[in-house]
Order: structure tokens, then C-alpha cells, then sequence
């Protein structure tokens, strides 16, 4: 049997998609809201002997007009469709802020259960609540739940598998407030659509002139705006109920966010969590990439070709899966390490609570450089992947804000490049992995401010209001949830990635084996369509110094479009076919493939402690011996030879980091703002790209350093005209104490 539907609700960062997670395991799907691009998360909740939909509204802070989109949905889902029931999670920690919108659900009368998460970490920074007593005050049900460690879970199965809530009772506020509703009621309005009226929000079914008589009467009988009277009204009633149901806090001071938000010291410090987390995943993840290498080579490459080979299966067959579908599965093997390091690091730092304060920090950078503040957050999901990113900017308030903000994400550096930069690292820079990889994210994070500034002037004017970030507490890590989420985005990544770089590489190798008279000619890839297509293109990136015989570089630009994910695959089976042709050693056999693969693990941990001794790779005598060890392989030594100085290969990474989108994400801009706006972004990161390519190439023989010196010249060039700028906007204001006073940290 199918009960009605259950909402689930509550503020970002409250734990919400934790305990989604919880009760309905894998029985979830994801669709959109009917008329918008929000998706709509929903899934099975089983009971004892039946089952409902349970489904995971947007996170908001309140009802009231004047949010995004994710704020319409859920205003619209529970008024017009309403739920059989409305599960109502609030962090224990915040309980004066997330009890505004509980206030505004008991005012929509529907079935309500609130539902107190996090109360753990309450007791553990001293605070205490009497969950009965807030049931009392309310007038709504109060159950307890750790939705990240399960607790409470089966007490709310049992709960809902009885009988439910009946609606709530109506909560009064002040006299005057109450004299104000009155008339409305009489009018027909429902409770809270008369309290949303007079807050401002336009409604249809009443007359205006009653509005704004009941407006003005209110304004009159507070001497102030009737939306700020009836918030304060609201967050009245939370104060006097909070004195009778909470102990407050200690007063502990939180060194660690004095540290980390500091005006000065924060800035610093992300940058040092920044280029730790790359230097992890370059340094610890590249310690591995030897053995999937190896192992994929052996499994899906060598193997296949002696299994068909010794069934006389023809050359064509052989090499089509083999050397092509082999070697797209052995080049999607080699991601994964480094990726896993990655989105560990990610999940370890977003389930500390450090990323959402890093938003602050930056916050103060981009409203320093006159730019919306909250437009980094998307800018930080940017640096998984652009897509999302560019779909999480329905979260900003005006479709200025987001054409701003879709404008810059392309700018930041998906992971989908960073095996790219692994290749040329390895090839090109052993030891300074790490410093060229936060080079290249730092170039694209520059460039995005950059826009922003360019575009500012056309799309924002005037000032804008300051952002409300949301600072979840300290937490320790919950090594399951930080696993279970990079599985998530790991497999998702190497699938889709599969999906585009396997019959890529095939279609590649197939392209590189055929000569220009369509005969197969495995051996002469020099004379074969692809390097005859590629060579038409290739004097376009002269200037940058891409010699004619440098093909290849051109093949796995025209891939990336259609996926980044491409680039890496298309240069490695491309200059390894190359190499095959100059390579003439002899071949080991599939036992010693498989032992030198397993052998690479422990020499390569080996020299890590050189690495973190010399993290910048200052010491040129100390080179890493993995990485060397690579280069020398045949298409490492290839593709050193093809782009002959660590110069041109960085304008090469510059111009991977900086241009065209790929299809995916132009595809999410022409469904966000349309296809002028696809298209302005498209030609200007390519213009971009192989402008600032071309600069750092012709420049390149005046710098010392390479990579970093450009990409801090560029850093001042910004931060001056950030200065500049910074005297026609404000500074980021704080929040109202009566919106934060309950924030842990």
C-alpha cells in the first residue's frame, strides 16, 4: 500500500541529504520540478507494511519571496500540492535561525514532525535541550535523529509507520500583528498566505487596496517596514521558547575560526589547504598510477592480443580491440588513482566543515573585486566538474548574477584536466607536480575574476547586497560518509569519462591505423588520416609553439570539446602510437608486465619523503625518480620530444586550462541562459586561452621560473584592480547578531 507523500525540508548544511540517504537508501531518482531546471530528488520510504515517497526539497531559510528558484519550488510544491506529511530537520546547534522556517510551516497548517539533528554535537559544545518541552511550545511532534550515524532513524520508521500528525495548531504572535491578520482571514486568505501579504508577497485572490490598508496600518503601529515587524515578531516568539526549552551555551572561544577566517591569515591558509590537497593527489595518487597502468595494460592489452592472436584472428581484429578498446579501458585505469586521492581530499575537507568557510574567506576577495560574493560557491563545485557548477547558480538572486557567475565557471579547473596536467608533469616538470598543478587551478581562478570584472559593469550596477554564507560547525570527518561520497563521484566520473574516452581512443587508434587510401597500415601513423587532418590545424598554434610534426597536440584539443576527459586519453594513445613505430625492444612477457606494475608501488612511495622535504620541486638535483622513470617511457619520451621545451608545454596546459567548454557544459549554458550566451562563452574562452598561451609563450625566454612566476605577476595585476575598485563598493557586512547568535562552531 502507497501512502502520501512526505517532504523533507530545512536549511542548507542541516544534514538534510544525509538522512534522505538514510531512510531510502539506493531507491531514489532524480528528475526536475515541473516548468524549471531544479531537480527533484525523490525516494522510497519503506515502513513496516507499506511504503511512501519521501521527497528531499530544495534547502531554504525561509518561504518568502525574493530567493532563487530552489525557494519557488518549495513555496509552490507546499502550497499547491501539499504532502500528506512534512518532515521539518533543524541543526540543534542553530536552533534561533532554522526555527524561523519551522514557524512558517506551522503557519501552513499542514502535518508537521520536526525533527532535531545534530543533537549530539549540541551536547558536545554544552548545549542542552529538552526536546519535550520544544514539542510542547510548538505544538508539533519533536523526535531526535544523528542522521550521519543512523541514530533516531528507527525511532521515526516506527513513527511513521503509524498514524500521523493531524495539522498544526495555528501559533499567535503580537496583538497588533493579530489585528492586522484579521481583515485577511475574513477575505478568504489562509493564515500564512495573510502573513505573506503583508511581508510583501504578491497574491492574486486578495484585493491590493486591503494589502496595503492592513500595510500601512501595520507600518504605522511599529514604525517600521511590516516585513521586518513581523520577522522580529517570529524570531520573538523563538527567543522566549528557546529560554525554556535550551541552556545556553558556554561561552568557548573557537580558536581554530579565529585562525581560519582571520582577515589576514585566512586567505594564506586556504591557498596552503589548496596546494596540500593538489600535492596529495599528485604526489600519493601518482604513486599508484604505475600499477593501474601496469595491471590494465597487462588485463585488457596484452593479454587480449596474444588471446586472439593464438586464435589467427585477423590483424584488423586484433588491433581494433586490443590497441583500441584495450588501451581506452587501460587509459581510464590511470585516472583513478589521482581522482580517488582528490575527491578524498574533497570529501575530508567538505565534511570538516573547512570548504564552507573557505567560501567566506573568498567571499571577501570577490566582493573586494566588486563581484557578487556568493557567486564563489558555484565556482567551487566548478573545480569537480562545470556542469554542476554552472546548474548551481540558480541559487543566486538575479539572472544577472548567474550569467556573471555561469560566465566565470569555466573557467575553473574540473577535474577532468587535472589527469592532462599529471601527463605534462610527469613528462615535463618531475617534482613540481604539485606547484604546476595549483599554478594552473590559481591561473584558472584568476581568469574567472577577471570576467568577472570585464562583465560586472554590463550586468550588475549598482551595489550588491551582502551574501549570507551558511558556517556549519567543526566536524570529525565521518570516514564512511566522506568514502561513500567518493565512491559516488569517482565511479560517476570514471563511467561517464568511460563512455567518451573508450570508443574516443578506439576511433582514434582506428583514424591512426588507416592511411590516407583507407588501407590498414598500423605501422605508419605519421602517414595516416588523423595525423592528415591534424596537420591542416596545427599551424594555427604556431605561436604558440606547436611545431607542424606536433600533431598530435591538435587532435586532443579537438577531442577535448566534446569531453576534457578526452585530452589525456587522445595525446597518450596518440604519441604511444608514435612511439610504437621508433620502438624496438623487446617485449616482456605478461608475468614480468605484472611484477614490475606491483613493484612500482613501493619505489614510488619510496621517494615521497623527497617530496615533502622539497615541495616545490627547488631542488634540481632531487628528482623524482617515478616520474623520470616515465618520462623515459616511449610515449612520455615521444611526447617530450614533440613539444621540445617545458615553455611550450606550459602555454599548451595553458590554453587546455583556459579554453572552449566542453559539449556537456555548453550544453547546461544554453539550458541556463540561453544560446547567446553558449556561444559569448565558447568564443571567449577561447579567445582567452590562446591569447594568454601566446603571451606567456612570446614572454616565456624573459621568466626565470616556470610555472609559477606568470601566474603571480597575474595574481598582482588582479589584486590591483581589485584595490582600485574596492572604493566604490562595501566592504562584506556582517550578519545580524539575531540570525547567527546560535551558530556553533
Amino acid at each position: 500500500m502507497k501512502r502520501a507523500e512526505i517532504a523533507l525540508i530545512g536549511n542548507p548544511n542541516c544534514g538534510k541529504t544525509s538522512l534522505f540517504n538514510q531512510l531510502t537508501g539506493s531507491r531514489q531518482s532524480v528528475g526536475n520540478w515541473p516548468g524549471v531546471t531544479v531537480a527533484r530528488k525523490s525516494g522510497e520510504l519503506r515502513l513496516e507494511a507499506d511504503s511512501a515517497t519521501l521527497v528531499d526539497l530544495p534547502g531554504l531559510y525561509s518561504l518568502n519571496e525574493g530567493g532563487g528558484e530552489d525557494e519557488a519550488v518549495a513555496r509552490q510544491y507546499l502550497s499547491q500540492t501539499p504532502p500528506g506529511l512534512v518532515l521539518n530537520l533543524i541543526d540543534a546547534r542553530q536552533l534561533e535561525r532554522q526555527l524561523y522556517l519551522t514557524l512558517q510551516l506551522i503557519e501552513l497548517g499542514l502535518p508537521l514532525l520536526v525533527l532535531l539533528g545534530m543533537s549530539d554535537l549540541a551536547r558536545r559544545d554544552g548545549l542542552s535541550i529538552d526536546a519535550r518541552g520544544l514539542s510542547a511550545r510548538l505544538g508539533v511532534p519533536v523526535l531526535e535523529v544523528v542522521a550521519n550515524r543512523a541514530a533516531g532513524t528507527r525511532e521515526l520508521r516506527q513513527l511513521l509507520a503509524g498514524s500521523w500528525p493531524g495539522a498544526c495548531p495555528p501559533l499567535a504572535y503580537d496583538p497588533l500583528i493579530e489585528q492586522a491578520v484579521a481583515p485577511l482571514l475574513d477575505a478568504g486568505l489562509s493564515r500564512s498566505d495573510a502573513l505573506a501579504a503583508l511581508e510583501g508577497d504578491e497574491l492574486r485572490q486578495v484585493p491590493a487596496a486591503l494589502v496595503e490598508q492592513q500595510r500601512r496600518q501595520l507600518a504605522d503601529d511599529y514604525g517600521d517596514d511590516p516585513d521586518i515587524a513581523i520577522a522580529d515578531a517570529r524570531y520573538t516568539r523563538i527567543a522566549g521558547l528557546l529560554q525554556d526549552v535550551c541552556e545556553p551555551l558556554a561561552p568557548t572561544a573557537n580558536q581554530l575560526d579565529r585562525l581560519v577566517l582571520n582577515r589576514w591569515l585566512g586567505g594564506p591558509i586556504f591557498l596552503l589547504v589548496m596546494y596540500a590537497m593538489f600535492s596529495w593527489s599528485v604526489n600519493v595518487g601518482g604513486a599508484f598510477i604505475d600499477v593501474f597502468d601496469g595491471v590494465a595494460g597487462v588485463l585488457f592489452v596484452d593479454l587480449p592480443a596474444q588471446l586472439l592472436g593464438a586464435l589467427q584472428a585477423p590483424d584488423w581484429l586484433i588491433f581494433a580491440l586490443a590497441n583500441g578498446l584495450g588501451e581506452g579501458v587501460r587509459t581510464v585505469a590511470t585516472f583513478i588513482p589521482t581522482l580517488a586521492c582528490l575527491y578524498l581530499a574533497l570529501g575530508v575537507l567538505e565534511d570538516s566543515g573547512y570548504m564552507a568557510r573557505a567560501a567566506f574567506v573568498i567571499d571577501r576577495l570577490m566582493r573586494g573585486l566588486g563581484l557578487p560574493g556568493r557567486a564563489f560557491v558555484p565556482l567551487i563545485v566548478g573545480f569537480g566538474c562545470n556542469v554542476p557548477a554552472i546548474l548551481a547558480t540558480r541559487t543566486l538572486e538575479s539572472r544577472a548574477s548567474r550569467i556573471l557567475a555561469s560566465m566565470m565557471i569555466p573557467f575553473t579547473s574540473c577535474g577532468a584536466r587535472l589527469p592532462v596536467y599529471l601527463l605534462f608533469a610527469t613528462a615535463f616538470f618531475p617534482g613540481q607536480g604539485g606547484s604546476l598543478v595549483m599554478s594552473l587551478y590559481l591561473a584558472g581562478l584568476l581568469l574567472a575574476l577577471a570576467t568577472g570584472l570585464l562583465l560586472r559593469p554590463l550586468l550588475l550596477r549598482g551595489v550588491q547586497p551582502a551574501a549570507i554564507l551558511e558556517l556549519p560547525a567543526w566536524h570529525r570527518p565521518n570516514l564512511r560518509n566522506v568514502w561513500r561520497q567518493t565512491w559516488q563521484r569517482l565511479s560517476g566520473f570514471v563511467l561517464g569519462a568511460g563512455k567518451l574516452i573508450v570508443p574516443m581512443v578506439l576511433l582514434l587508434n582506428v583514424l591512426s591505423a588507416l592511411d590516407t587510401d583507407l588501407q590498414f597500415q598500423p605501422d605508419q601513423p605519421e602517414q595516416s588520416l588523423l595525423a592528415s587532418a591534424a596537420r591542416g590545424l596545427t599551424p594555427a598554434f604556431a605561436p604558440l609553439g606547436i611545431e607542424p610534426d606536433n600533431w598530435p597536440a591538435t587532435v586532443g584539443l579537438i577531442t577535448g570539446v566534446l569531453a576534457k576527459e578526452a585530452v589525456a586519453g587522445t595525446l597518450l594513445a596518440s604519441y604511444a602510437r608514435l612511439a610504437g613505430e621508433q620502438d624496438g625492444s623487446e617485449e616482456s612477457t605478461l608475468g614480468e608486465s605484472l611484477q614490475a606494475a606491483l613493484q612500482s608501488v613501493p619505489d614510488n612511495l619510496a621517494v615521497l619523503g623527497e617530496r615533502i622535504t622539497d615541495p616545490l620541486g627547488l631542488d634540481s638535483a632531487s628528482r623524482d625518480a617515478s616520474a623520470a622513470a616515465a618520462a623515459a617511457a616511449p610515449a612520455f619520451a615521444e611526447l617530450r620530444a614533440r613539444f621540445g621545451t617545458a615553455e611550450v608545454a606550459f602555454a599548451y596546459l595553458l590554453f587546455v586550462l583556459l579554453y572552449t567548454p566542453c559539449v556537456a557544459a555548453l550544453g547546461a549554458l544554453k539550458a541556463e541562459l540561453g544560446s547567446r550566451w553558449m556561444l559569448f562563452s565558447a568564443g571567449w574562452t577561447l579567445l582567452a586561452a590562446y591569447s594568454l598561451a601566446w603571451v606567456y609563450r612570446a614572454l616565456a625566454p624573459l621568466l626565470p621560473s616556470v610555472p609559477l612566476l606568470p601566474i603571480s605577476a597575474l595574481l598582482g595585476f588582479l589584486l590591483a584592480i581589485g584595490l582600485l575598485r574596492r572604493s566604490s563598493h562595501p566592504a562584506l557586512k556582517a550578519m545580524p547578531v539575531r540570525e547567527v547568535s546560535n551558530v556553533a562552531a
